[in-house]
């Protein structure tokens, strides 16, 4: 007997500078790659669904969106509330009128607004047993805005200084003191926002950075993934580092 598929609608969004990354060509057109969104792979290969995409923003965001089919439920890849306000807004108009159809949604967008570096220390700050380093937000600032802040010790050395919406270990620095205000030369100040945080050393007793991934869902952790590195910045390339492989890395 033949089971029925699951209609799944995945929505996502163009972020707010209009970029996107063409990943491959493909026989149905080109594969695009939008920052600022979840990505879903494993899913739309699920032989069990029937996949229906959605993508918002972009240079015509008031455009109407007829759906061919009612789906079963919706899944909203928008996830980065600093560079994808733009789609994040209309995926919060077109998941609050699924919602009032009876159709779940999955990663609610109002949920996601939630998750900005400040939003994300505010939340956490206070639990135990987690150190929670003080973040500040800077609108366009330049160098000696950074500057003026390290100097005033709001926010002590050694710290991290980054472009808000940037992953990936983009557009990132650590300063370890005033004599290493000179990198700041290094990052972009073409009117981006930028976020200034305290660095904590995390380091094992073995010297080295873990970072570790956890997808919530209800009132369970589910781990998605551990990288293990003895560089402090980690990011999705140092996978393939040799310790990552290791049968010590695996049981940490």
């Amino acid at each position: 007997m033949a089971t029925s598929k699951i209609h799944l609608l995945i929505i996502g969004g163009v972020p707010d500078d209009n970029r996107a990354e063409v990943r491959r060509w493909t026989p149905n057109g080109i594969d695009l790659l939008y920052d600022g969104n979840v990505t879903a792979d494993a899913i739309m290969r699920d032989e069990r669904l029937e996949v229906m995409q959605l993508i918002l923003g972009g240079s015509n965001p008031s455009r109407d969106f007829n759906l061919t089919r009612r789906p079963d439920v919706a899944f909203n890849l928008v996830c980065n509330a600093e560079s994808s306000a733009r789609s994040l807004d209309m995926s919060d108009k077109v998941c609050a009128s699924l919602a009032r159809d009876g159709i779940p949604v999955l990663n609610p967008p109002d949920r996601v607004r939630g998750t900005t570096r400040t939003a994300s220390a505010a939340l956490f700050a206070g639990l135990d047993r987690i150190e929670v380093p003080e973040v500040r937000k800077l609108e366009s600032p330049d160098m000696r805005s950074i500057q003026r802040l390290l100097d005033s010790k709001e926010i002590s050395y050694p710290s991290i200084v980054r472009t808000a919406a940037d992953h990936n270990g983009a557009n990132m620095i650590r300063l370890r003191g005033p004599r290493d205000l000179e990198k700041l030369e290094r990052l972009p100040f073409d009117g981006r926002d930028y976020c200034v945080s305290r660095f904590i050393d995390y380091r094992d007793p073995e010297g080295l950075y873990g970072k570790l991934r956890l997808v919530k869902v209800g009132r369970k952790f589910l781990p998605r993934h551990l990288i293990v590195s003895a560089d402090w910045k980690i990011h999705s390339g140092q996978r393939a580092e040799k310790i990552n492989a290791s049968s010590e890395s695996r049981a940490r």
